[in-house]
Formats: structure tokens, sequence, C-alpha cells
């Protein structure tokens, strides 16, 4: 009883010297100079909170807000962090485009380089002896994001990413057999299964976009990177899609220096199977 009585009163005071944005409902700024913010998730697994703890405690010298307080109430979660200076790039994108004699100085080829390095540093992350080998695991030791429900709803750690590309695949079962299994789909499309079972499972930002790349206002270099709650152990060749797929937060000259970019010739193949066996598409 007095610990959630402590919870309610800290959530009190953290209310009181701050406050919210319309675009951003679920982050408050805190006031008077203090560079903070908190951030209230609809859930108390696979959160942010669980995910900078994690890697805080890796001892890589990673870009990344801190975490500062974090406690769960009435089934939120909420994560007071450092507050990133900087803005998002996405954002410095749509400012030059609309005022031109007022540009801020950036370049792209510098950007996705140090983007790459973060993303180097967390595929030297090595797995617990204890979940070797599975996929979608949050830090928390939960699920992640189903992409089979548009994000929507979080689904169960796999045991491996040849059961994560089963789940994900009933669309490839095109057979009469009373039960497709993961042993059919290996048989059916041997060549692409090879190639993304060779890769390795690293931890993958799944929104590592631009409106989550903070860069200087000013002199337009790369800061850090938000956003790290829905990050986990993920086939490393996932890593590639947000970094490369053309999307609103995604736009052609971020995309094109990470298509520009070669990765581990392992990961580029499972990366370019990958499409073959979920969207039937060239990448």
């Amino acid at each position: 009883m007095f610990l959630v009585l402590f919870r309610r009163l800290r959530l009190a005071f953290y209310m009181l010297i701050s406050s919210s944005q319309p675009a951003k409902p679920d982050v408050r700024f805190f006031q008077f100079w203090i560079p903070l913010v908190m951030k209230c998730t609809r859930r108390t697994f696979s959160t942010e909170a669980h995910a900078l703890l994690f890697l805080r405690s890796t001892g890589l010298k990673l870009p990344i807000p801190r975490v500062i307080d974090t406690f769960v109430l009435d089934g939120y979660t909420y994560t007071v962090m450092s507050r990133m200076k900087g803005v998002p790039l996405l954002d410095v994108h749509r400012d030059n485009w609309n005022n031109p004699e007022h540009q801020i100085p950036i370049s792209y080829d510098a950007i996705s380089t140090a983007v790459r390095d973060v993303v180097e540093q967390l595929w030297t992350l090595e797995q617990p002896l204890k979940d070797k080998g599975k996929v979608m695991l949050s830090a928390s030791g939960h699920g992640l994001p189903d992409p089979t429900q548009f994000f929507d709803s979080h689904m169960d750690p796999r045991p491996s990413v040849l059961d994560l590309y089963y789940y994900l695949t009933p669309h490839l079962d095109t057979t009469s057999r009373p039960k497709w299994t993961a042993s059919h789909l290996l048989q059916a499309h041997p060549e692409p299964m090879q190639a993304v079972l060779r890769d390795e499972v690293a931890w993958v930002h799944s929104d590592l976009k631009m409106h989550n790349i903070m860069i200087d206002p000013e002199t337009g270099e790369f800061v850090g990177i938000l956003d790290w709650e829905d990050s986990g152990w993920r086939p490393k060749h996932w890593q590639l899609f947000p970094l490369r797929h053309y999307g609103p937060a995604t736009l052609g000259p971020f995309a094109n220096c990470f298509r520009g970019m070669r990765f581990p010739d392992q990961t580029e193949e499972a990366y370019e199977m990958m499409f073959k066996l979920l969207y039937h598409l060239p990448c």
C-alpha cells in the first residue's frame, strides 16, 4: 500500500513539473530547463525502460537516453529518462525542404555512417546462453510486436528463426497436407530458407528511421537514437528493412545511403531472400 502511494506521489510530482505536446501525448517534457522527459507506456512488459537498462548494462557506449526513474502504476509503465539534445532528422529534412533559404547543413553520408556504427555495436551483443537462438525476444524476456497484426499486438518469443519464418509464411502452404510444418517449409523453399537460417540473431531496433535519429540543429551532426521500446533479439537482416525501405519516415536521401552500403554477405543474402519468403517482391 505504501509503495503504491509513493508511486502516485512521484507521478503527481512529475506531472506537476512537466507538460505534454499534442504530437506526442505519451511523452511529457520537464519544465524549468530540466533536461528530462517522462514516457508513459500502456503495458508493463517489453518497455523502453527494459531495453535502455539492458543496453546500458552491456558496457557499450551507445548514444541513447539514460533511465532516471521507472515504475509501474495501474498497468502503465512510467519512465523518466534523459532528454537527448537535438532534433529529429525527419523534421530537419522537412524544414530544409520548406525553407530553402535557411538550410541546416546535413551530410546524409556522415549521418548514415554514424547510425551504422551504432548498429554494428549492437550486433556485437551476444544472447544469454538460456536464450540462444530465440527471436522476437525483448529485454524483459517477453515478446515483441507481431508483424502479421500491423504491430498492434505482441507475439510470444519464438524458439528459432525457422519457427519465426514458419509462423510468418502460411501463404506458402500450397499443399494438400493435413498439416503444414516447418520441415515442409524447408523442403519446399530450401534456398531462401537456408539463407535466412545462415544469418545470425542480433539486437535490432525495429523503428530505426529518420524520426528517431537526433541531430544537432546547428551543425547537422548525428547526436543519438530514440524510441527503443520495441527493440530486441531478431534476425540480424531485419535491421536492414527500416533503414532501406522507402516510407514516410525513411526518405530517399537517407534510404539510398543504406542501399549503397554493403553489410556482411550472409546478412545481405538473408535480406534478399526474406523478400522472396515474406513479400514475393524484389528487394
